[in-house]
């Protein structure tokens, strides 16, 4: 329940924050709207959280976190998402050969 409560909160502040135009603050709630992302199973939460993460490498982080949410009944571990961190962050500069590195699930 609590975490719930948290998650409510992040979103509540986060989406203030968009109202209020600061891409400085914004950037600041990048980590924390992914772990949003890993946490909730609303559709509209997750459109939303998607809209507004603009860090490329949280982009990349969510997409592919969304195709393992998916393929685990909506669940993803925090080591995989760590995983998947590291994974994109070091390939951020690399070219896409589409292979895909994500983790087993």
């Amino acid at each position: 329940m609590e975490i719930q409560q948290a998650l409510l909160d992040l979103l509540r502040t986060a989406h203030h924050t968009t109202r209020i135009a600061s891409v400085r603050l914004l950037e600041r709630f990048q980590w924390s709207m992914l772990i949003a992302a890993a946490e909730t199973h609303d559709l509209i939460h997750l459109d939303w959280l998607e809209e507004n993460i603009s860090d490329i490498v949280m982009e990349k982080v969510f997409h592919k976190m969304l195709r393992i949410k998916k393929q685990n009944a909506g669940r993803i571990s925090i080591q995989q998402l760590r995983f998947l961190f590291v994974d994109s962050k070091l390939s951020a500069d690399a070219p896409d050969t589409g292979l895909d590195r994500s983790p087993s699930t």
